[in-house]
């Protein structure tokens, strides 16, 4: 296969987008710059105001999808020249995002507390610390769950403990990932993912090179003091965290964005540290498109992409490639977005991005393994459990045969209790 041109530019990857991500993109980027939202000359109809055709409830859709509901400041300037209700809707959300945010802040407060009093070292990654060191307060970003990491040894005390608060008291409440234990609140609903180590293969993102309890600060929530990767950590690992899921959800890449308009980080020690991690590629990726996407970028360092080898440029673009087909819409989740795309051209992209040989050979490995869904598929004796690879091997082939298909949004069958989770 030819490697891809080391030339083109990454405002490739915004013009291939639908009008709607373009304009919550616009709305996005003025929030994060502090200016008012001007919709760009390409979203200009003949006269004045956006063109008439844009669909409004898809854009809402979208905002929600790709959880920048605060981010939409800029569209709730009364100038911003949109439909009444629209601006309603996003008013609406935007209170709805804050209470859940100051929800998971407490949440996650009241839980530090507890691995503190228990004596349990616990860093909280993403989510409310990340928006705290972001934006300077914890309710500028929306999470789902909350992320904690503990050493490897401290994973037994760390169940138990959160099983006290009520975390993951039934099978039906535990959720076994590759990356992390997800573990439900038996009554609110509430998720924690409870990480042992940063990625979901310690060769595709070693933990020792992010260090991340080594060099961890300390963020002040409801009066709790939390503990979190340093900042250039948090931001080589939400390059690689972002990359691996194909930036599905642009706000993982709303959060770099908004960091690259700061003036006292270190961008050569992000560099490094993703140097040391293997991720270089990812970090490039994601640079260029908070470029392209935001147009924003990191000041006082040389760009970092056209430093990289001629194949490593070759393998970011590959990879760059297919972010147009994540982010086409409608939004999916990510298991059918995967299969929308084709697994193949998902798994030439992971390939792609990847330095070493190992992870080249886990990443491989951990998107051919067998999954549930691909035993129950055709049950064989124990004997002859090594066929499985061969099932999910030809059931990866099938599904790529079917991309490009419209797909409904479908239950992923491998997400229940006990049961190994991933695209």
């Amino acid at each position: 296969m030819p490697l891809p041109s080391l030339h083109h530019p990454p405002e490739t990857v915004i013009a291939a987008l639908a009008p709607e991500l373009r304009v919550m993109l616009d709305a996005a980027t003025a929030s994060l710059k502090g200016v008012p939202f001007r919709p760009q000359a390409w979203m200009a109809g003949a006269g004045t105001g956006l063109a008439q055709d844009l669909d409004w409830s898809l854009l809402l859709t979208c905002v929600r999808h790709h959880r920048l509901d605060l981010l939409m400041t800029s569209l709730l300037d009364p100038e911003a020249d949109i439909p009444e209700h629209v601006r309603a809707a996003l008013k609406q959300g935007e209170r709805a995002a804050t209470a859940v945010a100051l929800q998971r802040a407490g949440e996650l407060a009241r839980v530090a507390r507890c691995f503190s009093d228990a004596g349990i070292d616990m860093l909280a990654l993403k989510g409310p610390v990340l928006s705290a060191q972001i934006h300077g307060h914890p309710f500028r970003r929306v999470c789902s769950d909350l992320d904690l990491l503990v050493r490897p040894d401290d994973e037994g005390p760390a169940r138990r403990l959160l099983l006290g608060l009520g975390y993951g008291g039934t099978d039906a409440d535990v959720l076994v990932c590759q990356n992390a234990v997800t573990l439900r609140h038996g009554r609110t609903g509430a998720l924690i993912d409870l990480h042992t180590r940063m990625g979901e293969d310690e060769r595709l993102a070693p933990t020792r090179a992010f260090r991340p309890f080594e060099t961890a600060v300390e963020v002040q929530l409801a009066g709790v003091r939390v503990r979190t990767p340093a900042l250039p950590a948090s931001m080589a690992y939400a390059a690689y965290h972002g990359a691996h899921h194909r930036w599905f959800r642009l706000q993982w890449l709303a959060d770099i964005a908004a960091v690259t308009r700061r003036t006292d980080l270190d961008w050569a020690e992000v560099a490094e540290i993703a140097r040391l991690a293997g991720t270089e590629r990812h970090l490039a990726l994601s640079l260029r498109l908070c470029r392209s996407l935001f147009g924003c970028e990191p000041a006082g360092i040389p760009p970092m992409f056209p430093r990289l080898p001629a194949r490593a440029r070759a393998g970011v673009l590959q990879a760059e490639s297919v972010v147009p087909m994540a982010l086409a819409l409608p939004p999916l989740s990510e298991y059918d977005m995967v299969r929308r795309v084709g697994r193949f051209r998902i798994l030439r992209a992971e390939l792609a991005l990847t330095q070493r040989r190992s992870a080249w050979l886990a990443r491989l490995r951990l998107r051919l393994q067998p999954t549930v869904t691909d035993r129950n598929f055709l049950r064989l004796p124990p004997a002859l459990g090594f066929l499985y690879y061969a099932v999910r091997f030809i059931r990866v082939l099938w599904e790529t045969g079917r991309a490009g298909l419209p797909h409904r949004p479908l239950q992923h069958p491998d997400r229940r209790p006990g049961a190994h989770r991933g695209p």
